[in-house]
């Protein structure tokens, strides 16, 4: 029989952490026989400082009980870098719609099977985890480098971090760096190109002149990963 996570699409239980959080609103019995309506319009007020806190934490508040709160939160498992991927997969797979969804569900499932149970990846983990990423887009849609589609800002990406892994320089930022330039090439180097996948090849000809989203959005992520790698090191200079 098949393993269950050697297939991407199979389905996963989603677990969820609830807890009950009690307000301890003081003689909240008293008060809500003395003037129900009153008592309620404040503790709503009140209530909102308990979801905001909440939803700091990537949780919700989906019911209440007399002055308790309860509430939910994602119990998605962080330390495991597979496993929180795939999560990541699933949720562009079911919550985005379009041709978007699933390109990215894919790629992040894919990714995320490549670094099953792992807590830690290095150079050569990151690049197996793109190119496997790269042959689950092709796969999934067709497309290949100079289609202008994702993969035009991804592959170059990859093959960055591929080359910094084959070198063994072992710099994790600087070979983030410059994948993030590489993807950053690609959204005006493509900008002149047509479309041959995706939404914007309905427009044909028509594309040429326009940035593919795709390709914008893999800059702008590995933008935003090389800023917080950056943040990160900054926070522990300070602290050291």
């Amino acid at each position: 029989m098949a393993d269950q996570n050697d297939n991407p699409n199979a389905e996963f239980l989603e677990r969820k952490l609830a807890t009950i959080l009690s307000a301890d609103v003081a003689e909240f019995s008293r008060l809500m026989g003395e003037d129900e309506e009153q008592t309620l319009r404040i503790f709503r007020g009140h209530k909102q400082v308990f979801e905001s806190l909440v939803a700091m934490h990537r949780g919700r508040v989906f019911n209440t009980a007399g002055d308790a709160i309860l509430a939910e939160f994602d119990a998605i498992d962080r330390a495991d870098i597979g496993a929180f991927l795939v999560k990541v997969g699933m949720i562009f797979s079911s919550k985005v719609g379009g041709t978007s969804g699933p390109v990215w569900g894919t790629a992040f499932l894919r990714a995320g099977m490549t670094s099953r149970t792992k807590t830690e990846i290095d150079l050569t983990d990151l690049a197996a985890m793109g190119n496997n990423a790269v042959q689950g887009i092709m796969a999934r849609g067709g497309a290949a480098q100079g289609d202008k589609t994702i993969l035009d800002a991804l592959i170059p990406a990859v093959n960055r971090i591929a080359e910094h892994a084959q070198n063994g320089t072992g710099d994790v930022a600087q070979a983030c760096r410059d994948a993030a330039e590489a993807a950053q090439a690609a959204v005006e180097g493509t900008r002149q190109w047509p479309a041959k996948r995706g939404r914007q090849s309905y427009a044909s000809e028509r594309s040429v002149g326009t940035l593919d989203p795709g390709i914008v959005a893999v800059a702008m992520m590995a933008k935003a990963i090389v800023e917080q790698m950056e943040s990160a090191v900054g926070e522990e200079q300070v602290n050291d």
